[in-house]
């Protein structure tokens, strides 16, 4: 497409050290580190009666923990950029039940940390922003079944599933000039899933 360099750094999140490995990896490739996206994340089924402790602790892991572990790791470097990023994705379930309560508990967590993080990092001219999901059109939701599915599609006004693309352009959006004003929010890129307009 538009061309460029970049280099692949695979990384296990819940592994602090080669979290930090990462963001220096990168930093040091590119002389910089100018945007942070954290995009890891896990969903496990299962409500209070099913889901064990250790499921928990690996979504929790995965969903939250790593991406405060990056977000410390990197922001250093942010500082020194002119224009230094964070974007966190969420979900809308962050704002929502009925999904499981590990997963839910852990997206509306990254919202909080989000919003924590931009009031301590904004001084030092970051912003920090959380994009929050609706149903994308990923690997995460081939598990659904179809009475999910359904139910996610009639609640959504824009009548379709979103795709990776979306999502990246609220990334691009958010991590450029154009949103350079802006810092704490949480937004929703769901197809109006959220706006409770269709029932």
């Amino acid at each position: 497409a538009l061309g460029g360099d970049a280099i692949f750094v695979q990384t296990d999140v819940t592994d602090d050290e080669a979290v930090r490995n990462l963001i220096e990896q990168g930093s040091g490739h590119y002389g910089r580190l100018d945007i942070l996206v954290n995009n890891a994340g896990i969903y496990i089924p299962g409500g209070i009666q099913q889901l064990t402790m250790a499921g928990w602790d690996r979504l929790m892991d995965i969903n939250l923990r790593s991406l405060y572990v990056s977000m410390q790791a990197a922001w250093p470097y942010l500082e020194q950029s002119p224009a230094g990023r964070i974007i966190n994705i969420a979900s809308v379930n962050a704002f929502r039940g009925g999904h499981g309560p590990a997963y839910s508990a852990s997206k509306a967590g990254v919202v909080n940390l989000t919003r924590d993080i931009a009031i301590e990092l904004g001084p030092k001219g970051i912003t920090v922003n959380a994009i929050c999901p609706g149903a994308v059109e990923t690997a995460m939701q081939d598990g659904a079944s179809e009475e999910t599915m359904a139910a996610e599609l009639k609640g959504t006004p824009l009548r379709r599933f979103g795709t990776p693309r979306d999502i990246g352009r609220a990334c691009v959006f958010l991590a450029s000039d154009d949103a350079a004003w802006i810092t704490g929010i949480a937004m929703p890129v769901d197809g109006g899933l959220l706006s409770g307009l269709v029932r």
